[in-house]
């Protein structure tokens, strides 16, 4: 018999939202020590098809870990705009066991088709610090 995991909370926009202000802060926290600032470009395909990549091999994760590698604003951004537009397509799903307790990222139902669209671009958006 399968584990009770209890009920799931729905996770709203505005629970996204304050969680990625968080990420920003503690990014721009750790880069305020004067460390060197690179001129990186991130798009948001190139976050899509990581996501998708963790999400293809099996992995549940929180949605603290997915930012964790991320070195500066910028890539914080694209990787929201990203999560969200996976979101849209139904390819993850984000669900919490309890309110206030950490949001999870896990597979959705939604077509996992390798062609991934940007919307209202020719070519890829890129956000760049």
């Amino acid at each position: 018999m399968p584990e009770d995991r209890g009920p799931r909370v729905e996770v709203s926009i505005f629970d996204l939202i304050n969680a990625v202000n968080d990420v920003i802060k503690r990014v721009e926290e750790r880069n305020a020590d004067g460390g060197e600032i690179y001129d990186e470009q991130f798009t948001v395909a190139e976050k899509i098809t990581a996501i998708r990549e963790r999400i293809l091999a099996g992995q549940s994760f929180s949605f603290a870990k997915l930012f964790t590698e991320a070195a500066s604003r910028n890539e914080v951004v694209a990787t929201f705009l990203a999560m969200l537009e996976l979101i849209r397509l139904r390819q993850i799903k984000i669900t919490q066991s309890d309110a206030f307790s950490e949001i999870m990222i896990s597979e959705g139902e939604g077509d996992d088709g390798l062609e991934v669209t940007v919307p209202l671009a020719e070519t890829p958006e890129t956000i760049s610090d």
